[in-house]
């Protein structure tokens, strides 16, 4: 008789289980570089799924998914504008079975196997939302700092505020080459802008001062952060 419940106590749990839902917890098997992947997928009431994911191996946090696709025992995802190939972005194909799902990740033209295993509810993790910023800081800003390499980078900074919504920005930094950031969030609060790029690992935070007319703060790339002092670009004046 206990052994007859128990059987239907984990019939149960399988099935409450059952399907993309979940959180996931797995690797992907990179050759020479085994690689821990989290994973949340959950559907809403109105049959939309939403997912994040998260990848220590490439410094990517709670990246929303796009793309999410599921059919009977079949998901797919991809990881939008992340991992270097905005054309064709990372994407996995994946079989569920009970609290399984295995399959294949797809990258730049390279295929790993991962698998991964559910092992409770989604905790999907949105991207927080852009805001606008002060009349005062739209326009362009410029600056530099020393990197990586000791060599300085030239940065060029342009916010914002279309038909007064929240805030776009456009990031270049110049060193021995020329990088675009893809900028998914600007926020401006209590004196303090932030610039992020989740996908990339890239954010610059700075304290702004009106009296001087400066942002002054930090590029952050990963876990490294250079001083970093914006000034705003005067019309007319050269680059």
């Amino acid at each position: 008789m206990r052994q007859a419940l128990l059987l239907v106590f984990m019939l149960l749990s399988d099935a409450a289980f059952a399907g993309a839902d979940g959180h996931w917890a797995g690797t992907i098997a990179i050759p020479g570089d085994e690689t821990r992947v989290l994973v949340d997928l959950e559907r809403k009431a109105d049959g939309r799924w939403i997912g994040s994911i998260t990848l220590p191996r490439f410094n990517l946090s709670a990246v929303p998914l796009t793309d999410i696709s599921v059919s009977g025992n079949h998901a797919e995802f991809s990881i939008q504008n992340a991992l270097d190939d905005q054309e064709n972005p990372a994407r996995f194909l994946g079989d569920i079975s009970g609290n399984d799902m295995i399959g294949q990740f797809l990258q730049a033209g390279h295929r790993a196997d991962f698998a991964m295993r559910k092992t409770g509810s989604a905790s999907v993790q949105l991207p927080p939302q852009s805001t606008p910023v002060p009349k005062a800081l739209e326009g362009v800003w410029v600056g530099e700092f020393i990197g990586i390499g000791d060599y300085p980078r030239k940065v060029t900074l342009t916010l914002s505020n279309p038909s007064g919504s929240a805030a776009q920005a456009q990031f270049v930094v110049v060193g021995r080459q020329t990088t675009e950031v893809q900028v998914d969030l600007v926020q401006f609060a209590e004196s303090l802008l932030l610039v992020s790029s989740s996908t990339m690992g890239i954010r610059f935070e700075g304290r702004y001062d009106s009296k001087r007319g400066e942002l002054s703060g930090a590029f952050e790339l990963g876990s490294y952060d250079f001083p970093l002092i914006l000034h705003a670009k005067q019309a007319g004046a050269l680059p």
